[in-house]
């Protein structure tokens, strides 16, 4: 293993997957300073950061050319986004300071998500059919005229599943742009323009990269079993990682590796959002950042597994590592099956017990649970994929095993047996009321 080199690093926006980051490139050695994109943080991200990894937290330094004379002064080595909102601003940033970064002239593609699906059209790569627009009027026009059900009505640079829903017709494409023109997006930004897009029948799948000079490395893909919900878009089920070597992950990698290049994504990481279509793998959307949902070292680790967030700390502070990686394979190699299983909760209401949470312990394949939320905290109806309310790991040598331990978690939290919830009392003051970022 290479000599770790001491590296000076900007994290910009480090609120959600940026505190993980931050942890691995800290204890590997990196001088690290938190920078924000905004004056002040969006509400959903409220919590802040975690300031003990960081030498100084820089606050706002003003629009990126102001803020890249400070930078430029401190001999950065690296400038990077903490989260979904910090993705551009940290893009430019490094640009004017000259560190590495992705391709300038596609920084547009990697964030407006309509420009993005149009340069994977570009260079003939399979993705949905769509259309941009500013109105409800014209949402329903577009959807009269392309005339195939579903469509997905979803904002143009938002996160997280924020007002994505799927229409059966054209009154629900109507109520659904009204629900998001009326609405801000997860970064407190109006929404003035929305996207209409084909729905992308198949299964859903995940494929997270990291890269370095236009050569990319898959360092998870998992299977993403959904539930579709009406009027709204879907629930996030669970993940379970795919096994590297089969034909599925051969060709999502293929896929992505061809959809990172068309999106100038040469230096840095991506979550890469894909369904398995009857025409082969298909994008959804890629931001070019970490994965957002569970990355808990721990549980990774006893399946042989390094997170994204661990792998692109490696890339950046010990390089001939993973150079020595890349020579021997383009992807991850666990030992053991690993799945995530999240949380769906039925309706509005207070948590009022946890002790049903011991019931995992049961399960054979049970390796842990993160992010419980305590008695008093108030709940919605799951309509997302933020994974609030928890992440359950089961890790084992047996698929089969992981799997009817995965029905028995769903079933359980079904029935109320996990966290118990008062539906009921949705409308009383609760002592806890968190919002999933």
């Amino acid at each position: 293993m290479g000599a770790i080199q001491a590296k000076k690093i900007v994290i910009v926006d480090g609120y959600s997957m940026g505190r993980e980051l931050a942890h691995d490139l800290h204890t590997r050695g990196a001088e690290l300073f938190h920078l924000r994109s905004t004056p002040e943080p969006p509400p959903v991200f409220r919590a802040g950061i975690n300031a003990t990894p960081y030498r100084a937290d820089l606050g706002y330094l003003g629009a990126e050319e102001e803020a890249a004379r400070t930078i430029l002064a401190m001999n950065v080595d690296h400038v990077l986004a903490g989260s979904e909102l910090g993705v551009s601003y940290a893009e430019r940033l490094a640009h004017l300071a000259g560190a590495p970064t992705n391709l300038y002239p596609l920084i547009a593609e990697r964030r407006n998500k309509f420009r993005m699906i149009a340069a994977l059209h570009r260079r003939g790569l399979l993705a949905a059919e769509q259309t941009l627009v500013d109105s409800e009027n014209e949402a329903v026009a577009w959807a009269q005229r392309y005339g195939n059900w579903p469509l997905v009505v979803k904002p143009l640079d938002s996160a997280g599943s924020d007002n994505v829903t799927i229409c059966r017709s054209l009154e629900e494409v109507r109520t659904a742009c009204r629900k998001a023109f009326g609405a801000h997006t997860v970064f407190a930004q109006p929404n003035r323009q929305l996207i209409v897009q084909s729905w992308l029948d198949g299964t859903q799948y995940i494929v997270n990269t990291v890269s370095r000079d236009g050569r990319h490395f898959m360092t998870d893909a998992w299977r993403v079993n959904i539930r579709l919900l009406p009027g709204y878009a879907m629930v996030m089920e669970d993940f379970e990682l795919l096994a590297p070597e089969s034909n599925v992950a051969s060709a999502l990698l293929r896929y992505t590796f061809d959809a990172l290049d068309a999106l100038g994504i040469v230096n840095g990481t991506a979550h890469s959002e894909l369904k398995w279509t009857a025409r082969g793998p298909a994008m959804i959307e890629t931001g070019a950042r970490l994965m957002g949902a569970a990355m808990d070292r721990d549980s990774y680790a006893a399946a042989g597994l390094k997170t994204q967030s661990i792998y692109h700390a490696l890339d950046i502070m010990q390089p001939e590592w993973m150079n020595d990686m890349r020579r021997r394979s383009d992807r991850y190699l666990p030992g053991r099956h690993l799945t995530k299983v999240f949380f769906a909760f039925a309706g509005d209401g207070v948590i009022t017990g946890v002790d049903g949470l011991e019931r995992l312990l049961e399960l054979p394949t049970f390796h842990a649970i993160y992010r419980t939320l305590p008695v008093g905290t108030r709940v919605h109806l799951t309509t997302d994929s933020t994974g609030w309310g928890g992440a359950i790991y089961l890790v084992h040598e047996d698929a089969a095993l992981i799997k009817r331990d995965r029905e028995q978690i769903r079933a359980w939290d079904a029935q109320g047996l996990l966290y118990e919830i008062d539906y009921e009392a949705a409308d009383m003051p609760a002592e806890t009321s968190a919002a999933a970022c």
